[in-house]
């Protein structure tokens, strides 16, 4: 618990502005990971568009005690953190490292490891049903899984989908499916029927030179095609509509949307995540205050705006402010 400067009578505002500047600064060290605090939500700046987010660093995920089902104990400490997802209090971490899905409980700072991996995982999302999808290349196909490790249902299809890179759940349940063979995505129901394909239309050439990642936000289904560095956006009822990022990055490999539809882009080379606050908008902000010194290899925002940054060996977390209004 970080450490509270008492107050000195007399001592005057200036000393006391600097005791609550000591308090919001401290960092709390636990078994599983090094708390930051978060600016008060009433103190928070909100962001206009087009300019840089400033990053508050939250949280740092690193080990932490695990117990198995014989009440041993044993630490936990993450390796290779290649996808990450989040819902409340929980963060959810595939780890190539460990070859394990781990589950982090934020608040107790608990890990575990949940589920061994069969193979890369190189796609995950939680929905709404705290249900978890993990895109397994190995294996082509996505596999359901619950938030305690246990398969629920394998979602393939042996003519349609041979190399899942992404997965993302839509609000009206049904499942998107980066394939990376066909550069398409696949679209199942819940119980894994194909009931559609985005990209590919047998009257015009496909939209997408390369598929890589896949997220969804409250106006749709967001697609990142890295080849041509565009980003894709299918609304129900709507003609689709594309971002060309082409002058702005230069490797990008996943995406991130939020409750406010800013869409964060990750980008490499060097190590960036990118905003747009509109897709139809050609203005580009970035996400500052990350001080990124390697590889970033996923990203993830919740439902609170928090955003997640899975690195080598750590996954940190950073509060981001809300959009201004109007």
């Amino acid at each position: 618990m970080a450490a509270m400067k008492p107050s000195v009578p007399g001592v005057g505002s200036a000393v006391r502005a600097l005791a609550r500047l000591a308090a919001l600064t401290a960092v709390v060290l636990c078994s599983g990971c090094e708390e930051m605090p978060a600016r008060a939500s009433a103190g928070s700046a909100c962001a206009l568009p087009g300019t840089a987010l400033e990053a508050l660093p939250a949280a740092s995920y690193r080990s932490g005690l695990s117990s198995d089902a014989t009440g041993g104990q044993g630490m936990v400490s993450l390796l290779h953190p290649a996808q990450i997802v989040a819902s409340g209090d929980d963060l959810f971490i595939a780890d190539q490292g460990l070859g394990q899905l781990v589950r982090v409980q934020r608040a107790s700072q608990g890990f575990r490891a949940i589920a061994r991996l069969p193979g890369r995982v190189s796609g995950m999302f939680i929905d709404s049903f705290r249900k978890l999808y993990l895109a397994v290349p190995a294996v082509s196909a996505v596999l359901q899984v619950s938030t305690e490790g246990a398969t629920e249902r394998i979602i393939r299809d042996a003519a349609n989908l041979g190399n899942p890179l992404d997965v993302a759940l839509d609000r009206m349940q049904s499942l998107h499916v980066v394939d990376g063979s066909d550069a398409r995505v696949i679209v199942f129901d819940r119980l894994g029927q194909q009931t559609g394909v985005l990209g590919e239309r047998l009257d015009a050439p496909n939209l997408f030179a390369t598929t890589n990642a896949v997220a969804v936000g409250q106006r749709g289904v967001y697609v990142l095609d890295a080849t041509l560095r565009k980003v894709h956006l299918f609304s129900p009822g709507r003609v689709s509509q594309a971002h060309a990022l082409d002058a702005t990055v230069r490797a990008p490999s996943a995406l991130a949307v939020d409750r406010w539809d800013r869409v964060f882009v990750l980008d490499h080379s060097p190590e960036r995540i990118l905003v747009l606050t509109d897709i139809t908008s050609p203005v580009v902000a970035q996400v500052s205050n990350l001080g990124m010194m390697q590889q970033i290899l996923d990203i993830w925002v919740d439902e609170m705006g928090t955003l997640f940054v899975a690195e080598p060996g750590v996954v940190r977390a950073f509060q981001l402010p809300a959009p201004c209004p109007g």
